[in-house]
């Protein structure tokens, strides 16, 4: 991690491109302390599912990861509060210099 932002979310150092030239499209588990993610999201609301009765899934609190405005990846968590429920650096454990790792498929 190289940022908490105010909300909570954790920015780490690694681009979209880094990523994507490394991952060449692969699965891939992407790991910090210990939570473990198998998907990157492009919006916070992509998490949301509805079953056939337009009922959600209720995903708050949740993590997930994704790139941010600026292009690097954030693990966040939906609708998190960092003052009442928590947030994704709070939940997850994670602080600044905390190591995220990528393991690709061969």
């Amino acid at each position: 991690m190289i940022f908490i932002d105010n909300y909570g979310n954790a920015i780490t150092n690694i681009s979209r491109d880094v990523f994507e030239s490394y991952g060449k499209g692969r699965n891939f588990i992407l790991q910090a302390r210990d939570q473990k993610f198998i998907r990157i999201y492009n919006r916070y609301s992509e998490i949301v599912k509805y079953d056939e009765n337009g009922k959600s899934n209720k995903p708050d609190g949740k993590g997930l990861a994704l790139f941010n405005n600026s292009g690097y990846l954030e693990l966040a968590t939906y609708k998190s509060n960092p003052l009442t429920v928590g947030s994704a650096s709070s939940l997850f454990g994670l602080e600044i210099n905390a190591p995220v790792t990528i393991q690709f498929e061969s």
